[in-house]
């Protein structure tokens, strides 16, 4: 794995930012402990409203937050949780703001100095008239943290200080502002109890890897790497495909996609260089639902408790092990897939 800018204790940024975690999580499900009565009592009101749209937003790893628990948001809470880039909102505003309906933006931003982290709060208030803001953001200084200070229709949550990731990747930002959203609107089921158990598991999965710094994808001469998940994981499949071309600087090809929809045309891809990983809240990954059924083709499936169940992974984690199994898939399975 490339090195970012050098740390002195650990070799990389990246590296102390990705084993940081757990605590992170922690840290900051305690802060919201300590803010219930004010998140409370903002947003209380709005989430009394039939008609409140809620929009969580970002740009790169911060947008995809919301594909990854937008999902679960909604069937949790019922209300209208949608997932949209502030790369999109600033050059089509009008395709996502309705000024019919109230509207809280949720934005999520590792600086929140980025123009369109900025730019999208501002439409979103010229464009919608009832409109509210939660800022959540690692940046005290960022621009998108101190113009929610000293709004009235916002709220500015932010998170502690080391998740302000210093390395080219984001790591413990995504993570910990991810965390923290769940516990913000699902607070009986992501708090500092329920979670201190899922901190704990990462913690000392952490603790048995050995030095980052070398090949975390085996021996073999991979040359493309696949991430496949389905709902709010197909958004974690994105996010991991990113990190591989970031942490690679694009030496290793990365691509996403959800297990069923691989198989229509993307999966002409996949050849004995090819490395698939299928991300899973189930424990067991059936060959038939990752559906690589091409000859030769070398791969890989590691089951992932996911965050869009953040109730099933909190009992499955008791029993989860971490492992990795080949897949052998011969052009026979796939001839009699292919004929059912």
């Amino acid at each position: 794995m490339p090195q970012t800018t050098t740390a002195a204790t650990t070799g990389t940024w990246t590296e102390e930012e990705i084993r940081q975690q757990p605590a992170s999580w922690i840290r900051s499900l305690n802060n919201i402990d300590n803010l219930h009565a004010s998140i409370d009592s903002f947003l209380t009101p709005l989430l009394r409203k039939d008609d409140l749209r809620i929009v969580l937003t970002g740009a790169g790893t911060s947008a995809f937050i919301g594909d990854i628990i937008a999902p679960w948001l909604s069937s949790h809470t019922g209300k209208n949780f949608t997932a949209v880039p502030t790369t999109d909102l600033v050059t089509n505003p009008m395709d996502y703001f309705s000024p019919a309906h109230p509207l809280l933006l949720i934005s999520f931003a590792r600086s929140g100095n980025s123009p369109e982290s900025v730019a999208a709060v501002e439409l979103a208030n010229q464009f919608v008239p009832e409109c509210y803001h939660l800022s959540i953001t690692c940046n005290e200084a960022g621009s998108l943290y101190q113009n929610a200070v000293v709004s009235d229709n916002a709220f500015a949550l932010l998170m502690p200080a080391e998740t302000h990731d210093r390395g080219f990747a984001m790591t413990s930002s995504i993570t910990t502002m991810m965390a923290s959203c769940l516990a913000v609107f699902a607070p009986e089921t992501i708090n500092t109890h329920t979670f201190r158990d899922v901190a704990d598991r990462c913690q000392a999965i952490l603790a048995s890897l050995g030095d980052f710094s070398h090949g975390v994808f085996g021996s073999e001469p991979w040359k493309r790497i696949v991430y496949l998940g389905s709902g709010g994981l197909q958004g974690a499949a994105r996010e991991s495909a990113l990190k591989v071309l970031e942490l690679t600087a694009g030496k290793l090809a990365a691509f996403y996609d959800s297990p069923t929809g691989f198989r229509h045309g993307p999966k002409s891809l996949v050849d004995s260089e090819t490395l698939v990983w299928c991300l899973s809240p189930a424990i067991r990954i059936r060959v038939s639902t990752i559906w690589i059924c091409w000859p030769s083709c070398a791969a890989i499936a590691r089951p992932c408790a996911s965050l869009p169940s953040p109730l099933k992974t909190l009992r499955s984690l008791k029993r989860v092990r971490t492992f990795c199994c080949r897949l052998h898939v011969r052009l026979s399975i796939w001839n009699r897939r292919s004929a059912s």
